[in-house]
């Protein structure tokens, strides 16, 4: 196996926190995803006052028990996704280092995966996608150092492979590479 990806990556990570340690962090969540059972953090660097680099991982899971309405089957039905996001802003007029109106791309990489079993069905979907796009948006801080973060991105996904699978017969589905990185976090600013 190579590893030389991880120990690049590594590295990267350790001097990006090294250099980051005495710079300006927002660490942001965003609480509108835990309507929908989803967790989303970042953490934002400001690289310098006109541009950052963020970092945003996710995790999603559902799961649901139950009988069918028609059937009377018993069912189960479980969710996961793992959304790992990487975003570089370029800040148009900042007033307090790396806020107000911005615009972005991003690199997104999304894995999901649905498992449902209901009487004498079985039925598993994975979901995998990696893409890029642009958007635009506009972070707020308050002197206290509250942040709240805006935007909406939307990007084609080049990887984009979805494989269905239900009681043993398996089929590729076709999906618009069409990516969307909607975006309402609230966090706080370190540093800076």
């Amino acid at each position: 196996m190579n590893y030389r990806p991880f120990v690049a990556l590594v590295v990267f990570l350790t001097l990006l926190t090294n250099q980051t340690l005495k710079a300006q962090v927002d660490v942001t969540a965003q609480p509108l995803g835990l309507l929908f059972g989803t967790l989303n953090v970042s953490a934002d660097f400001a690289v310098s006052e006109s541009f950052s680099v963020e970092g945003i991982i996710g995790f999603t899971s559902r799961s649901d028990s139950g009988t069918d309405a028609d059937t009377g089957d018993p069912y189960d039905y479980d969710y996961t996704g793992i959304p790992i996001t990487a975003v570089g802003k370029y800040y148009l007029k900042p007033r307090r280092g790396a806020d107000r109106f911005y615009l972005s791309a991003f690199l997104r990489y999304i894995n999901r995966s649905v498992n449902f079993t209901g009487g004498s069905d079985n039925a598993d979907l994975t979901w995998s996608r990696f893409g890029l796009g642009f958007g635009v948006g506009t972070k707020i801080v308050s002197a206290k150092g509250v942040v709240l973060d805006l935007g909406l991105g939307i990007g084609r996904a080049f990887h984009n492979k979805i494989t269905y699978e239900e009681n043993g017969d398996r089929e590729e589905v076709d999906w618009p590479g069409i990516m969307f990185l909607p975006r309402l976090a609230v966090g706080y600013r370190f540093g800076g």
